[in-house]
This record gives structure tokens, C-alpha cells and sequence, in this order.
């Protein structure tokens, strides 16, 4: 497929390094647009009372980092919405999920929730293949015990010791 796009592209009197080389800077600018909304809305979920300044220092601390993160001035009530929606989502998330999430840099709630239910389903069967795993343990301890239990059919019980040796840890 890469040929055929490289050959419409050259027809159409692009060049196909100059092409690419257009999509590498989109994608590093949207890269450094993300670190710098993130870095702007951590700056706004950082902000703390300190007793020493007061309540008014607060909410206009709350309201300047607010703007800068949200940038009413510049963005539609809608993206407002979004980038809230957004984060409020991602903050909601298990801390792992969210965090996987965040670094995939989702444009929007939908994205996000696509990227965050496939993390989810890695966790989950993780999780499971863990838990089979300590349960193929548990039977293989156990199907130990039970061979030493038939090699040892003298009157005496078997001690710790004795499953100790059979089933170390």
C-alpha cells in the first residue's frame, strides 16, 4: 500500500518525503499541545488553600489557572465542555487505566473511552491469568502432597517438614 500512496501522492505533485515530513510535524505539534494542556490543567487541579492567604486568594488563584487551562477567550463553550468531560473522565479511572489512558493522548471523550475500555480488558485478563495461575499452583502443591501421601503409607503422620520438602515456596 505504501507505493501506490507515494505514487498518488507524486502524481498529484506532492512529494511523498515532503508528505510525510508535514505528518511528523502535525503529530509532534499536537504532541506539544497535549503536554501543554495537561501541564495547564494540573497547574489547575494543584491548586491548594493556604490559610496564610485566604479564601479570596484561592478563588482567584482557582479562577486564573482555570482560564489558562480552559482558554475561554479562545475556545467555544463546547471545547469548555469537552476538555472538562475529558478530565473529570480520566480522573475517575483506576489510577493505571488512567494513566495508560492519558499518555495515548485521546482528542476527545470518545477516544478516551475506546483507549480506556481496551486497557480495562488488559487488566481484567491479566488479573484472570494471575488468579489461574495461583490456582495451577495451588493444585500442583496439592497433587505433590498427594503423591507423598502414597509413597508415605507408614502408620506415622507426616509432619511439617515432610510437606515442606515435598512442596517448597
Amino acid at each position: 500500500k505504501i507505493p501506490a500512496v507515494k505514487s498518488t501522492l507524486h502524481e498529484e505533485g506532492h512529494e511523498p518525503s515532503s508528505q510525510l515530513n508535514y505528518e511528523a510535524l502535525k503529530a509532534d505539534v499536537r504532541r506539544q499541545a497535549w503536554i501543554s494542556e495537561l501541564q495547564r490543567w494540573r497547574d489547575f487541579n494543584e491548586v491548594q488553600f493556604e490559610p496564610h492567604r485566604g479564601v479570596r486568594e484561592l478563588k482567584l488563584g482557582l479562577e486564573e489557572t482555570a482560564r489558562k487551562w480552559l482558554q475561554p477567550d479562545r475556545c467555544s463553550s463546547e471545547e469548555v465542555v469537552r476538555r472538562v468531560t475529558l478530565q473529570k473522565f480520566l480522573s475517575l479511572l483506576p489510577p493505571s487505566v488512567g494513566e495508560k489512558t492519558r499518555k495515548q493522548q485521546p482528542q476527545n471523550i470518545e477516544e478516551a473511552v475506546i483507549m480506556a475500555a481496551c486497557f480495562v480488558e488488559d487488566n481484567r485478563a491479566a488479573s484472570l491469568q494471575a488468579q489461574h495461575l495461583q490456582l495451577l499452583g495451588f493444585e500442583v502443591a496439592l497433587f505433590q502432597i498427594a503423591i507423598l501421601l502414597k509413597k508415605n503409607s507408614r502408620s506415622a503422620p507426616l509432619g511439617i517438614n515432610d510437606l515442606l520438602v515435598c512442596c517448597p515456596q
